[in-house]
């Protein structure tokens, strides 16, 4: 591999797809104090988010080098020859770069070092983008602790999607027929999701999400964790998939390998669950608990990182767990370092639910029960009688509920909850 002309024909490639890019509502502020760690899925567009930012800012190719460490060839370089990058681009264009960009660092053994040697340099603004957890985690605990900050990017949001479409929405002012078009297109985002190639690209969704699975599971997980077990990572994911918004059971599928000689352990499928939130396929949720260690011993829910995923494993379509893994996803996306809230689910020895507890430093801050009602009275008894006990044992005094198509308050059974549509809560400005 000759990096220096990898460099030049880098933005070679680049420049004509410069012009396609779609501004996303994700801000990169990169300087030379701090690295900018782009996390999430693959195909979410992480590497549009460079090109985005390339873009508006208008820079010029003295002004950048960008490297993609899955690119052929790019991981059989020597560290010593990777850190040469900014002296080829400097002997290219005359000045060091002021931005440089590394696309899927993971790739690349011995990443931290390398990064953390330019890093030191303070002559660059770095951001770097990978499509593992790890990258918060392992990685960055060591080498870069204090010296990062993470910018996690997922699919298209259900605002960006409407935006691409089209579709003029002010908030608070939205008349009949454009409400009916953003809830038929929010009928389409849950069942085919937010993937860039899917809204885009016309890619059909059941040939991307074929790719996308078989490519997460044997580079993100099977080659990257060692995996040798390859059907019980297979059979694993499809059960991750087919739980999404629900409790997710090791020990049942435990049981169920066992029953079909599959020899492996429960400390194993925990590791394979962990390894598919590593590589934001799912995600995993406690429950509630003031106490630290029984929320972490407590049963789990899990949900998928696009709803399109669960239309790829299953044609059956549940729109109520739909939504409630759509509103998990934009918690995930509301949250930052900047105004942290940590989610979990509730539930009592009667089997009473509530889908989302929001807490920060202070107590709980919200409930949030969603439900797939489209008038006051489908809403049912259950719904707000757990939200009725929750708010009295976690000291919470706001709730709330999203329905697909009713708006209104709801003063029943001694408490008084706010019902919003999900299509609306999904394109507001609030904060949680």
């Amino acid at each position: 591999m000759d990096l220096k002309q990898y460099l030049l024909d880098k933005k070679a490639y680049l420049k004509p797809i410069l012009d396609e890019v779609e501004p996303r509502e994700i801000n990169l502020e990169p300087n030379r104090n701090i690295i900018t760690a782009i996390i999430g899925p693959r195909r979410a567009g992480k590497t549009y988010l460079f090109y985005s930012f390339i873009k508006e800012r208008k820079l010029k190719d003295e002004e950048y080098l960008i490297i993609n460490f899955e690119d052929a060839g790019i991981s059989d370089l020597s560290e010593e020859e990777v850190l040469k990058c900014t002296l080829y681009h400097q002997e290219l264009y005359g000045a060091q770069p002021k931005y440089l960009f590394f696309d899927e660092v993971q790739a690349f053994d011995g990443w931290e070092r390398v990064v953390y040697t330019l890093y030191e340099r303070k002559l660059y603004s770095i951001v770097l983008t990978g499509s593992s957890s790890k990258l918060l985690s392992r990685e960055i605990a060591t080498q870069l602790r204090g010296r990062s900050m993470p910018v996690l990017v997922l699919p298209f949001s259900f605002k960006e999607l409407i935006g691409i479409k089209g579709v003029q929405y002010t908030e608070g002012k939205v008349d009949s027929m454009t409400a009916s078009a953003i809830k038929n297109l929010l009928r389409e985002y849950l069942q085919n999701g937010g993937f860039p190639d899917v809204v885009l690209h016309n890619v059909q969704p059941a040939d991307f999400f074929r790719e996308y699975v078989d490519v997460l599971l044997f580079k993100d997980v099977v080659e990257r964790e060692k995996i040798r077990n390859i059907e019980a990572a297979k059979f694993m994911i499809k059960a991750v998939a087919a739980s999404f918004s629900k409790e997710f059971s090791i020990n049942k599928n435990y049981l169920l390998l066992k029953s079909n000689g599959a020899g492996i352990g429960k400390k194993t499928l925990y590791s394979y669950l962990s390894y598919f939130e590593d590589a934001f396929f799912s995600f995993v949720v406690q429950k509630f608990d003031f106490s630290i260690k029984k929320s972490a011993l407590s049963s789990k829910k899990v949900y998928l990182c696009d709803t399109g995923i669960s239309s790829y494993f299953s044609q059956a379509k549940d729109i109520g767990r739909l939504m409630e893994n759509a509103v998990f996803v934009e918690l995930m996306r509301k949250n930052s370092p900047h105004r942290s809230f940590n989610i979990y689910y509730w539930k009592d020895s009667n089997g009473s639910e509530v889908d989302f507890v929001i807490k920060d430093g202070s107590g709980v801050r919200e409930l949030l029960q969603v439900t797939y009602a489209s008038s006051k009275e489908e809403i049912e008894e259950r719904e707000l009688s757990a939200l009725r006990k929750a708010k009295k044992a976690l000291r919470c005094s706001k709730a709330k509920i999203i329905t697909w198509d009713f708006e209104g308050e709801i003063n029943k059974y001694g408490i008084r909850v706010e019902c919003t549509p999900l299509w609306k809560w999904l394109l507001s400005s609030h904060e949680i």
